[in-house]
């Protein structure tokens, strides 16, 4: 049989459907009964097994002979729904026919009686995609069917579904198959059409398909196509695209060291290899997922790991701390995210390298009990000197105030202001003195574009995307930055980030409506929150 492996060997009766059994049980005994509802619903994610489940159920409904409500394959009925000939069973792409007039055309070939068999059965695919009016369309027709009629509706995308809809039909929650009944249908299907794969690259087709029968099936085929020889892991990893776990653990290593250069130079060789940058993240997200399983003693749960693969995950999960492996995980989930949203792909990556490597973290647990007992032995040897201090502090005088460290440049006082052209030639001045406290601080200014210096001393910068803005908000992140212009232009300036999509953009500041009053107001709260020198008033 031609046509493509998923279909010559989706199931023909129920006994053949895996990973179902609590669906499987239900809608047997219904048959067995004869207590067949009127419409159901099946919900689920893709390649579960919504759509054979359907077409089982109509195949059963109309079987001439069924035993114990199994179809018997080979009466006209069964025959012509295998060959997808039988005139009483219509599929309908609710994706390609959504509209209203699509369902007022099904409610009146609902009205017209079976052409052959004893039920007409309607199986309607991606039922959320329909409009509206068409599901408004569709309701009574739903609720009170002709006799001869059964409705099945299947959606991965439940909760797009009216509730006035839901309440009209029995629910069927399809689950994702587990790894051990993927893997069994798999070999079924190797074995009786001899595809040599070895036990380690049929593994990763099982953990590649992410619990769909449908996928497994589909990279099962492609791999059967690209070679006639023997299928090994290498090729297996060729053709899904996955980075090897060699370079993989060598990046996570340099992470691990916090050696942001090492990282960042490491990601380039991946990319300029031509690794996707999306699957280069998912493969990252997978490995300290591993590794931080394994550091919580859940090696069991890592999946099919080769013994050296799970040596390497030993020696990172002891250079890299629960808390760390957290941190890391959420921000390359972030840069999974942001990388359908940015031009520059390898971008995000790069942010959540240095975010990390930068931002610090928290140390071993080796050293933090180093760090415990001589914070302890400190305290002791402290408390015992306590009482000969006494009278060194009640006696020592009140040291004289002394000045706050200058900037580089003057501060600017009274009517004096700095304009967006000066901060635009003082950028890259600004950008460097950053770079000197936080390389990821300058990173994310860097994407900004200076607009215009606002009212009340705000320094007012356009993101193109919201991740920057995000990150710029950050209130560490922002005295990094107003320290900087403080210290390269000695003006005193508030920052506040915007995106470029948005329509209000804020008003030029104007001069004139500024005396020295509301100036020396304003840079005296700046104080306030960030510290500073003695504010003089010399009016």
């Amino acid at each position: 049989m031609r046509g493509a492996l998923y279909l010559r060997w989706r199931p023909r009766v129920f006994s053949e459907l895996t990973g179902q059994d609590h669906i499987k049980k239900t809608l047997l005994n219904a048959l067995k009964e004869g207590k067949v509802g009127h419409a159901y619903l099946f919900c689920g994610p893709r390649g579960t097994g919504k759509t054979t489940t359907a077409r089982l159920l109509a195949k059963a409904l109309n079987c001439e002979s069924p035993k114990k409500g199994e179809p018997c394959n080979k009466c006209e009925s069964c025959e012509e729904i295998n060959e997808d000939k039988a005139l009483d069973l219509i599929e309908i792409d609710a994706a390609s026919n959504r509209g209203i007039d699509e369902i007022r055309d099904l409610r009146e070939k609902v009205r017209v009686a079976p052409a052959k068999s004893k039920y007409k059965v309607f199986i309607i695919d991606e039922v959320h995609m329909l409009t509206k009016e068409a599901f408004n369309a569709l309701l009574k027709t739903l609720e009170e069917p002709p006799k001869h009629v059964i409705f099945v509706l299947a959606t991965t995308e439940v909760q797009k579904v009216p509730l006035t809809i839901l309440s009209r039909c029995q629910r069927f929650d399809f689950h994702l198959i587990g790894q051990e009944n993927l893997r069994d249908k798999l070999k079924k299907i190797i074995k009786k059409e001899k595809i040599d794969i070895d036990d380690k690259s049929l593994d990763l087709v099982v953990r590649k398909a992410k619990g769909s029968y449908r996928d497994a099936e589909s990279l099962l085929d492609q791999l059967a196509a690209f070679s006639k020889q023997k299928i090994d892991f290498e090729m297996v990893k060729d053709i899904l695209g996955l980075p090897d776990f060699v370079e993989i653990g060598k990046l996570a290593e340099a992470l691990s060291e916090r050696d942001n250069k090492k990282a960042l130079k490491k990601l380039e060789e991946l990319l300029d290899k031509g690794e996707d940058p999306e699957q280069l993240t998912i493969s990252l997200i997978d490995f300290f997922r591993d590794g931080l399983l394994v550091k919580v003693g859940g090696e069991d749960l890592t999946g099919e790991l080769g013994k050296d693969e799970l040596k390497f995950l030993e020696k990172i999960s002891k250079e890299i701390t629960e808390k760390d492996f957290l941190k890391i995980i959420n921000l390359l989930i972030q840069a999974q995210t942001q990388l359908k949203f940015t031009e520059v792909q390898r971008l995000p990556l790069e942010l959540a390298f240095l975010d990390f490597c930068e931002g610090g973290g928290s140390m071993p647990a080796e050293d933090k009990k180093t760090v415990k007992e001589s914070k302890k032995e400190i305290f002791v040897k402290k408390t015992r000197e306590v009482p000969k201090k006494i009278k060194e502090i009640i006696n020592k005088k009140e040291p004289e105030e002394k000045p706050s460290p200058k900037p580089t440049s003057p501060v600017r006082q009274g009517d004096q202001k700095i304009t967006i052209e000066e901060i635009k030639e003082k950028w890259d001045q600004i950008l460097e003195k950053i770079k000197e406290a936080n390389h990821s601080v300058k990173a994310f200014l860097a994407a900004g574009n200076p607009t215009e210096v606002a009212e009340g001393n705000w320094l007012i910068v356009y993101y193109r995307y919201g991740f920057h803005k995000e990150k710029m908000d950050e209130l560490r992140n922002r005295q990094v930055v107003e320290k900087a212009i403080l210290e390269v232009t000695g003006c005193n300036l508030r920052l506040r980030g915007k995106i470029e999509e948005e329509e209000e953009k804020p008003k030029p500041i104007q001069r004139d409506r500024l005396n020295r009053k509301d100036n020396h107001n304003s840079t005296k709260e700046v104080f306030e929150v960030f510290g500073g020198g003695k504010i003089i008033n010399n009016d």
